[in-house]
């Protein structure tokens, strides 16, 4: 609010950064809008490799088209003595992914 009443932002963009942050916050978890900001601020990359069986923590960025899932390696086993190790989902920003990232970044509304 201090920058609307110094003038650094007008209220009309602060009423689009609020509708963004209800959407963000509202729709999706800690986890997913860590993998958000984690493409915000790496715009050249557009894949993410995840811990395995955590999909169920990014599952509304898939839902939602923004994510996909392009590999889930079910594991490694070091043989007998050794349990089989999850080594990771790799997941790449769908076209609507990018453009999303993008809106958030420029601010734009998302709904």
């Amino acid at each position: 609010h201090q920058r609307v009443h110094s003038g650094g932002i007008d209220r009309k963009s602060l009423k689009i950064y609020k509708a963004n942050l209800g959407v963000l916050n509202n729709r999706y978890n800690d986890f997913e809008r860590r993998i958000l900001k984690f493409f915000i601020d790496n715009q050249d990359e557009s894949i993410i490799l995840l811990p395995y069986l955590t999909n169920i923590f990014f599952k509304f960025l898939v839902d939602d088209g923004i994510l996909r899932i392009t590999r889930e390696s079910a594991g490694l086993s070091l043989g007998d003595c050794m349990p089989v190790v999850g080594t990771g989902i790799t997941c790449e920003l769908t076209d609507f992914g990018v453009r999303f990232i993008s809106d958030i970044k420029s601010g734009e509304i998302l709904i």
